[in-house]
């Protein structure tokens, strides 16, 4: 049965993680538009396959300690039955978590016949996960 009380408990030496989700639906040409959102500032699209997460609220940034980990699931659901996510493959290309004047992190998506950076089919709905550790404690 399902834990009703919803519990945040992390087996990690990182101490005081975070995890923040960020729902992003992808138009023609992998323009980014991000669902109503607390604690990501923005996505921007810097080139093809190439998109900037900037944390904080829409008044200030939130700086991190460090990036533990980030991820994506794609609902493709709206492109077509069976189609599989055109760029699946995340990698962090750039960390600027921890200064203050940025607070963003840099990913790439790429396609996972051809490791090159790819933009998401237009309808794709990618689900992205980010996990910071907001202490210098266990790091």
């Amino acid at each position: 049965m399902a834990n009703r009380n919803m519990p945040n408990r992390s087996f990690s030496n990182t101490r005081d993680r975070v995890t923040i989700d960020a729902k992003v639906t992808f138009g023609t040409s992998g323009a980014p538009t991000l669902a109503a959102n607390g604690f990501v500032k923005s996505v921007t699209r810097d080139a093809q396959g190439k998109f900037t997460f900037a944390f904080g609220t829409s008044n200030a940034l939130d700086p991190y300690y460090v990036l533990v980990g980030a991820r994506v699931v794609f609902n493709t659901s709206g492109v077509g039955s069976g189609v599989a996510a055109a760029a699946p493959v995340l990698q962090v290309i750039a960390n600027n978590i921890s200064d203050s004047t940025k607070a963003s992190v840099q990913v790439m998506l790429t396609c996972l016949d051809t490791p090159a950076a790819t933009d998401p089919a237009s309808a794709e709905i990618g689900h992205f996960t980010f996990e910071f550790g907001n202490s210098s404690a266990g790091n």
